[in-house]
């Protein structure tokens, strides 16, 4: 019976080729996802205006300060008299959580809502794709929130927040930073992962136009 001799400098290099060749597979592999957060939930009635209000809310992927004062997104709908409406609250952090105010109510020493300052914040939403960006009016909230400006007489945007429900559901990460900013340095751009969130406002009637 003969013996089949290898070389010992063959069989070293057969190792460094398996080992390179593992070493290569674990630097393409791809990096876990994310989680996507669970929305926080408040619902109730306002005593006073009878508005039944439903709030979810999901704090931004980017980590900030401890999750009371996070960047947070909120997704507020509410039902007035039957007539159900959206608005979409934002803080880049810093901020403790907001609870629901109700609706202007005019009286003849206050006849008109308050006329909030306008920032103009962009935005971007992705999943499969990326959209193009959107530049918007946003009003600056007493409470250091903003709130997106719904069309209206005092409002510069030509649409509702509701109008961009139909890009969430296609595209749920939603990304948003100052367009300009007087500030030399500005809050950073917050990634919103909005899935369950828009999930949970498609099955709440509130939520349905």
């Amino acid at each position: 019976m003969k013996l089949l001799l290898v070389h010992p400098v063959i069989v070293l290099a057969a190792v460094v080729f398996v080992g390179c060749t593992a070493c290569s597979w674990a630097q393409v592999a791809p990096a876990a996802p994310s989680p996507v957060p669970v929305p926080s939930r408040v619902e109730g009635t306002d005593a006073d205006s009878g508005t039944h209000y439903v709030r979810l809310s999901v704090l931004s992927s980017v980590p900030t300060v401890p999750a009371d004062l996070a960047a947070r997104f909120t997704l507020e709908c509410r039902d007035v008299k039957g007539k159900h409406d959206m608005l979409w609250f934002l803080s880049f952090g810093g901020v403790p959580t907001q609870n629901f105010v109700p609706p202007f109510k005019p009286s003849q020493a206050d006849p008109f809502p308050p006329n909030y300052q306008k920032v103009k914040l962009k935005m971007d939403f992705e999943g499969y794709m990326r959209s193009k960006p959107f530049t918007r009016s946003w009003e600056e909230l007493p409470s250091g929130e903003f709130r997106y400006c719904n069309a209206g007489l005092q409002c510069p945007n030509m649409e509702t927040a509701r109008f961009y429900m139909s890009y969430l559901n296609a595209l749920p990460t939603l990304r948003i930073a100052y367009a300009k900013s007087l500030d030399s340095s500005p809050p950073p751009e917050q990634v919103f992962q909005l899935r369950n969130l828009v999930d949970e406002a498609n099955k709440t009637p509130v939520c349905v136009p």
